[in-house]
């Protein structure tokens, strides 16, 4: 589907206005109409120089001072608008989180239901087993999830997770987690994912696969994405199935 550039002007990205950033053109069209973007003309085209200007590229993303609040707004937005209020259920097990990276905790919180959480971390699992609104905290890898977890859910929320595994566990380990929910609702980048030289992440938290529609659509799940492929941190692809 064609991309386009748009300005954005929600007041819920305070000191963001007039930031541009790359969505697709449905989307975008859509947020256009709810007065939260507006669209960049494309440049006409001219005549090419002989000699050709070197432009540096901007990204809205990495220019915010919480890049990590902005790019979860924009995750947000693409759930509600592709799928409308997942949080509305009974019962829901988010996988993978701690304190430094707990996305969506607010959305999980605020739900009302009860949340159940998966950590492969011992350490992080302590750290969740603090919050008093998390019910259960499961501590073990998610390819092993059919062992560890016995439980049905409406919902089963992964952020991030699925790039984490190595490309020939991601497919069967979201097999077994159809059979534990009524949806699947899963957020990863879209495609690869380059970190830097000073990157200090530990080995749990490095991507070890690149992930595109095509692996989530052969599994019969439905896909929106953000930005452009291999974008790395300035996008986002979404995956979500009804299951049962």
């Amino acid at each position: 589907m064609a991309q386009v550039r748009v300005h954005v002007f929600d007041t819920d990205l305070i000191n963001y206005y007039g930031k541009v950033v790359v969505l697709d053109r449905r989307l975008a069209l859509s947020l256009q109409e709810q007065g939260k973007v507006k669209l960049i003309a494309p440049k006409r085209n001219r005549k090419r120089k002989s000699i050709k200007k070197k432009t540096k590229k901007y990204s809205w993303l990495r220019e915010q001072p919480d890049r990590q609040k902005a790019l979860e707004y924009l995750r947000r937005f693409q759930i509600h608008w592709n799928i409308g209020d997942i949080w509305k259920v009974n019962s829901i097990l988010n996988i993978g989180a701690y304190e430094q990276r707990f996305h969506f905790a607010d959305d999980l919180r605020d739900s009302g239901a009860v949340v159940d959480v998966l950590e492969i971390d011992k350490e992080r699992c302590k750290w969740v087993q603090s919050l008093d609104w998390v019910s259960n905290v499961y501590c073990g890898n998610v390819i092993h999830i059919n062992k560890i977890c016995k439980e049905k859910y409406d919902l089963i929320f992964w952020s991030h997770g699925p790039a984490l595994l190595y490309r020939t566990a991601v497919a069967p380990t979201i097999k077994k987690l159809e059979r534990l929910a009524k949806m699947v609702v899963i957020l990863t980048p879209y495609g690869r994912y380059i970190y830097g030289l000073t990157s200090n992440l530990s080995q749990i938290d490095l991507n070890k696969s690149s992930l595109y529609p095509r692996d989530f659509e052969a599994l019969g799940f439905n896909t929106h994405k953000i930005g452009r492929v291999d974008g790395g941190s300035t996008t986002s692809l979404l995956a979500w199935k009804e299951c049962r």
